[in-house]
């Protein structure tokens, strides 16, 4: 079975440790976890800002989520899509823009 031989100085001395690439491989994956479930955590939390902002201004839009969030269009657009998805907002033909549902959302 193939390993690797990892190499750092720790507190001044050098040191060596020989991981079996199966081990490597279960570190990565759980590093890959912990780093989706913080994504996850920062999505929810950009979302329900992004939700009190269309509470707030009673619509919203990406031009608005840009300038409060220091977001560029892309992830504006995103959001938009996922809080009309959440059935938050709503496309309002006449204002033309995004208004806020009021309710429990």
């Amino acid at each position: 079975m193939a390993s690797f031989i990892l190499s750092a100085k720790i507190d001044g001395k050098d040191s060596e440790i020989e991981i079996q690439r199966d081990t490597l491989k279960e570190l990565y994956e759980k590093m890959l976890e912990c780093y989706r479930e913080d994504e996850d955590e920062r999505e929810e939390q950009i979302i329900k800002e992004a939700t009190k902002i269309a509470a707030e201004h009673g619509r919203v839009s990406t031009a608005l989520l840009q300038r409060k969030l220091h977001i560029g269009y892309g992830r504006a657009a995103q959001i938009i899509e996922e809080l009309e998805k959440r059935g938050v907002i709503l496309f309002s033909k006449e204002a033309r823009t995004y208004i806020w549902l009021n309710g429990d959302n």
